[in-house]
This record gives structure tokens, C-alpha cells and sequence, in this order.
């Protein structure tokens, strides 16, 4: 009832743009930049300037370097990138995301493969993963004064989506060792694609697994790190949600329940037969701003799970998003 009129708004805004969206020839990139921006603009698509300048770095043969842009201002288009410029617009006219349309996108020091309808990766979940490799420390990066070598790391990372997180985690633990697993057939493919595509492919697995983490099996191996952006979105917080992620991410990658914490509880209780009995021992959540005392409460009334929250931290924008969770047997306070 809420999305439709919205929907409806958009591709009336979006065809009007759609039909009259057309370079002239020989167009150089700042007037391609302008225009597309401005048409962006009257068909209410978000950061209008950004998506513009990314598409069109794309078809002017710069990669991901925008900064080509200014370098190389005054040159035309020519015929073809013109026209592919067109047809990426076009598509982002109807909200398709910037990172579907351009099929990649940068992730912590690495360019991953973006498939439709994979959750694309957030500036947040970078800082996730940098949370993570500071609480590793530098004995685990290198192996030395005497501590576990990064090599014995093994990573879980819970819903891994195009395998961003441990992608990136194994990027900078040389040694360290990561599966993924996730409920998506698409998922699955994507992140061994981008395992192969980083070069990783030899210390990451990928396990399509059914019925999510309540039912998963991975005996007989046990990890030292559990990393997860799980679906933490309450479900009334879905109708609100822009059209580039209701129309086009999976549901089941956003939505987690009626407060959110469906798959977070799931992963919690089944913390004991994933982690090992030593080692780092550690969980690292990324979850809506309102879950991190809520998780700190409800841990304290499961005992039995031996878990604790240890801290938890807030985003670039000041708000609650990431918890790590320890083992109370090893739980060390921190300031």
C-alpha cells in the first residue's frame, strides 16, 4: 500500500526522463555530466551528481578513476560510449543501482562482481571488517611475538552475500582461511566468482546452505571469528526503504523479522557448535541502531550460550552499528 504509489511516481518521473535523455554527437564529458545530472535531478534520482559521474567514467573508458573526468573535460564522446552512456542512464532512470548497472564495485581495497539481486556492499560493512582486523591485531596479520599464526584463523563469514567480508578479511590475514556461507543460489555463485576474481579463491569457501543457520551443518569445523551483515531491517522499516533497495535487492537479504533479530538470535544459539573451544573467539555483527542494547539483554538472559557482549560501536554517522560478542570465559574488559 505504501510502495505502490511510490512506484507508480517514480516511473511516471522516469519515462518522462527516459524519452527525452539523448547526447548529441560529439558531446564533450562536461556537458555529458551536466546533462545526465540534471535529468537525474528532475526525475528524482538520488545523489544525482554521483551516479552520473560513475556511469559516465564507465563508458569514457576510466574505470573507476573519476577523476578522469576533470582531466579529460573538454574531450567528446565518442559514437558508441555516447550511446552506452545513454542506455546505463536510462537504466538508472527506472533506480537501478549504480553497482548492478556498472556489474562492479569497490570494497575495501578490492573490486568485487555486483549481480542482481545480491546485497550490494555499504561503506558501513567496510568499517566492519576494519573493526575486525584491529581487534585481530597485528600478531595475527604477520604470525609474530609468538602468537597463533594468522594461518589458524579460520573466518565464518554468516550470509555472505557477494563475499565481501571475508574477502576482505582474508585481503589483508595473508594466511587466514574464510567460508562463507548463504541461503541465496545467486549468492553462492557470486561470492565464489569474486573469490576467483581476487585471486582467494585457494583459502575461501562458499556453502549454499538450506534453511539458513538453525539447520547448518559444519561439523566437523570449528572458527575462531564469526563475521555477519545479517538481514537486520525490522519489517516495518521495509515500506520505507528507497526504490533501488525494495525494487531490486533481495528481501531475504534486508528483512529480518518483526524487531530485526531473527537471524541474529539464529546465529547467537548456534554459536555453540561453531566456535572453537580457544583462540580469538569473537563474533562481529553489523545491525540496525536500535539492536545493540537489545542484543546485550537478551544475551544475559541466555546464559547457557556463555556469550557477552564486549562493546559495541558506532558508525561514521555516530550511530549504534556493530557489536562484538566474546565468550565470558575469555571476555577481557575494554576501554
Amino acid at each position: 500500500m505504501i510502495r505502490r504509489p511510490l512506484r507508480l511516481l517514480c516511473s511516471i518521473a522516469s519515462s518522462a526522463a527516459v524519452n527525452s535523455f539523448q547526447l548529441p554527437a560529439t558531446t564533450p564529458l562536461n556537458a555529458a555530466l551536466q546533462l545526465a545530472t540534471e535529468a537525474f535531478v528532475a526525475a528524482a534520482v538520488p545523489e544525482p551528481a554521483l551516479s552520473a559521474e560513475h556511469l559516465l567514467t564507465r563508458c569514457a573508458g576510466f574505470g573507476n578513476d573519476r577523476k578522469q573526468l576533470t582531466l579529460h573535460a573538454s574531450e567528446p564522446l565518442d559514437e558508441a560510449a555516447a550511446r552506452a552512456f545513454e542506455c546505463m542512464c536510462k537504466r538508472r532512470f527506472e533506480r537501478v543501482p549504480v553497482q548492478y548497472i556498472l556489474g562492479d564495485w569497490d570494497f575495501h581495497d578490492l573490486t568485487l562482481e555486483m549481480r542482481p539481486p545480491v546485497l550490494i556492499p555499504r561503506p558501513e560493512t567496510e568499517e566492519l571488517v576494519e573493526h575486525v582486523l584491529e581487534a585481530l591485531g597485528d600478531d595475527h596479520r604477520t604470525g609474530g611475538r609468538g602468537a597463533r599464526r594468522s594461518s589458524d584463523i579460520d573466518i565464518l563469514d554468516v550470509g555472505c552475500g557477494t563475499g565481501a567480508i571475508g574477502l576482505a578479511l582474508l585481503n589483508r590475514l595473508p594466511n587466514a582461511r574464510c567460508v562463507g556461507i548463504d541461503i541465496c543460489p545467486t549468492a553462492h555463485a557470486l561470492s565464489k566468482a569474486n573469490a576467483e576474481r581476487c585471486g582467494l579463491s585457494a583459502r575461501y569457501e562458499s556453502l549454499l546452505v538450506d534453511g539458513g543457520i538453525a539447520a547448518c551443518d559444519l561439523a566437523p569445523r570449528r572458527f575462531d571469528v564469526i563475521v555477519s551483515n545479517p538481514p537486520y531491517i525490522p519489517r516495518a522499516d521495509m515500506a520505507t526503504l528507497e526504490p533501488e533497495v525494495a525494487w531490486h535487492e533481495d528481501a531475504g537479504a534486508l528483512c529480518g523479522g518483526s524487531d530485526g533479530l531473527d537471524v541474529v538470535r539464529e546465529l547467537l544459539l548456534a554459536t555453540p557448535r561453531l566456535l572453537r573451544a580457544d583462540g580469538p573467539r569473537s563474533i562481529w555483527l553489523e545491525v540496525d541502531t536500535s539492536h545493540p542494547p537489545v542484543i546485550e539483554r537478551w544475551l544475559g538472559e541466555q546464559a547457557a550460550l556463555g556469550l557477552q557482549m564486549v562493546r559495541w560501536m558506532r558508525d561514521a554517522y555516530g550511530r549504534p552499528r556493530f557489536c562484538e560478542i566474546g565468550h565470558t570465559a575469555s571476555h577481557i574488559a575494554r576501554t
